[in-house]
């Protein structure tokens, strides 16, 4: 019976393969699984695995779970509505998608029979079918890799790159049902932004299955989400040590994430990152992120152009928007900046980073009622960052104290659940502090902030506070090289930067050979390399006022707290996938 239904797919298939039934620039909608077992271990856990097996694929580009979930919402159906026959037709109708795959899995006495069916979602009809059989429960996920790959190939894929991109779906996934389903209700969990949630049911597929390589993976995800860098960072190592169990997109992906988390490497980040984009061109998630990573090391016009590649990719995604508007403001083009967050605005996108960029452009041009509305906004999504946003317009009119009362309050709302951002705020404070010369200030803030975490990012704050206050910068310098030796922005950046405010005093020449080291991502200094060079150009009479002036006088500078103190966390954060 089997045999015969695999010679009717294969006849089926040859009979349509003139006209193949996907094109590279089409989308495809992946339905939920029906279960017809009567078991119910396999109740919706089949088709994230499906997904990871056909998302190997460079000629299928499956639409995101976001998007689905925004179209059951406008058909006025729950978030996680089942995506049966009629809900995923309907979904692909409304988003002009041409195909779309509904699974099944059954008994056939002791062993399981796996359908995969694509129908056209103009007619209703079945245009490709593939059945396997699996012995049992143990190689169901064999048995659905193997499926997944002939779909493939009556999709359209060429044989080739199907062998090029094959790897076996049961050991990037997990051979454990009961692994399986906790983490399918983790990715849900995290999906609705309950990352307390995913993280226990993480934890759990975690404990039933140490080598479940997207375990870690999403486990990383929901604890950076929560501000928990550190705990996150623990979990990229793991799966980075199982990337060779990966599918060829998850390995790209989580070697993308471990130079960008782990080594800070950003040389090989981008080089990770470019072959992403040769293997899967139509994929957002290597425009997205290597748009951040030229972010960070100040190379905004770069940021722009990989912004505006992954909104051409995917203008329904809110991403893009939001990455696009952010680099537009860290190149002081206020105005398109405006632009682009009110397009996010009509297009129903919500996030709290448009209130941040559009208080960016208030901030910039000087638009109190404006800047006061913005952090209104702000404030019924996330309160902690509007107070801190808020601190912005004090500081840059005089008002210390006002803004030190309110950056502690930010502090006090948020030190015990996420103290990650609390070390952050309070580190601001710190660098701020230093910047007006107000040493005790600065240091008792950086001490604090340095008990909260240690991060990459604090301790960076620290070594420049020190340096400017006669702090203890060698031990913060020593452990900054010890932790990240190979991290970009911590030796290019930010420790030519401190050992410049060091040498400032004794040795201006020293400053100036420091500085050189920056020169290449001073965008990504926020102004202190500028700062520095001139008043080392001030200690050695020389006449050349341009470094102040670029620091002065750009507009970029009202985003601060102080004449260079730029950070891009008044602008939000630059979000990666």
């Amino acid at each position: 019976m089997i045999a015969a239904v695999g010679v009717f797919a294969y006849s089926q298939f040859w009979a349509k393969k003139s006209q193949p039934i996907l094109k590279e620039a089409d989308k495809f909608l992946l339905a939920d699984f029906e279960n017809k077992t009567g078991d119910e271990e396999f109740d919706r856990i089949l088709r994230q695995p499906l997904a990871v097996s056909l998302e190997q694929s460079p000629f299928l580009t499956l639409v995101p779970d976001g998007q689905i979930r925004q179209t059951l919402q406008q058909m006025e159906k729950k978030a996680d509505e089942p995506l049966s026959y009629e809900i995923a037709r309907e979904i692909a109708q409304r988003r002009g998608i041409k195909a779309f795959l509904k699974g099944t899995i059954e008994t056939r006495g002791v062993q399981y029979l796996l359908t995969l069916e694509t129908f056209s979602t103009e007619t209703g009809e079945s245009v490709a079918k593939e059945q396997v059989e699996s012995k049992n429960k143990e190689t169901v996920m064999k048995s659905l890799g193997e499926a997944a790959s002939q779909m493939r190939e009556k999709l359209g894929e060429s044989l080739a790159s199907i062998k090029r991109l094959d790897a076996p779906l049961q050991e990037s996934t997990t051979n454990s049902l009961e692994a399986l389903r906790s983490f399918t209700i983790g990715s849900n969990a995290v999906s609705e932004g309950k990352n307390d949630v995913a993280i226990k049911h993480f934890e759990r597929a975690i404990e039933l299955d140490t080598n479940f390589f997207a375990a870690y993976i999403n486990i990383a995800i929901a604890y950076n989400n929560k501000g928990q860098v550190s705990q996150a960072q623990k979990f990229v190592e793991k799966a980075y040590t199982l990337r060779d169990r990966a599918t060829t997109r998850e390995k790209l992906k989580v070697t993308d994430n471990y130079h960008a988390f782990i080594t800070g490497d950003a040389e090989k980040n981008i080089e990770t990152l470019e072959l992403y984009r040769q293997t899967y061109p139509r994929d957002i998630v290597g425009a997205v992120n290597l748009g951040a990573v030229y972010t960070q090391i100040g190379k905004f016009n770069k940021s722009e152009e990989y912004a505006r590649i992954a909104m051409s990719l995917d203008p329904t995604s809110t991403i893009p928007y939001l990455n696009l508007g952010k680099a537009l403001n860290l190149q002081t083009r206020y105005d398109e900046a405006k632009i682009v967050f009110e397009e996010a605005i009509n297009r129903k996108f919500e996030s709290p980073q448009i209130q941040k960029g559009l208080f960016t452009v208030a901030f910039a041009k000087g638009n109190e009622a404006e800047i006061q509305r913005q952090i209104e906004l702000l404030k019924k999504q996330e309160e902690d960052s509007a107070l801190m946003i808020q601190g912005n317009p004090l500081i840059f009119a005089g008002k210390w104290r006002e803004y030190q009362k309110v950056l502690n309050q930010a502090i006090a709302m948020i030190e015990k659940d996420l103290p990650d951002v609390a070390a952050d705020y309070a580190s601001q404070v710190a660098v701020n502090s230093a910047a007006l010369g107000k040493c005790k200030e600065a240091i008792d803030y950086q001490n604090r902030a340095l008990k909260y975490e240690r991060g990459q990012a604090v301790m960076q704050d620290a070594s420049l506070t020190f340096a400017l206050c006669d702090g203890d910068t060698e031990k913060i310098i020593s452990e900054l090289k010890q932790k990240y030796p190979q991290n970009t922005v911590v030796n290019k950046m930010w420790l030519p930067i401190a050992n410049a405010a060091l040498a400032l005093k004794d040795s201006p020449e020293k400053t100036l050979e420091f500085l050189e080291i920056t020169r290449q991502y001073e965008g990504g200094t926020y102004f202190w390399d500028n700062y520095l060079r001139g008043q080392a150009y001030l200690k050695l009479k020389k006449n050349d006022f341009g470094d102040f002036r670029v620091s002065k006088n750009n507009p970029k500078s009202r985003m601060g707290n102080s004449l260079t103190a730029f950070r891009p966390s008044a602008l939000g954060t630059f979000p990666r996938l």
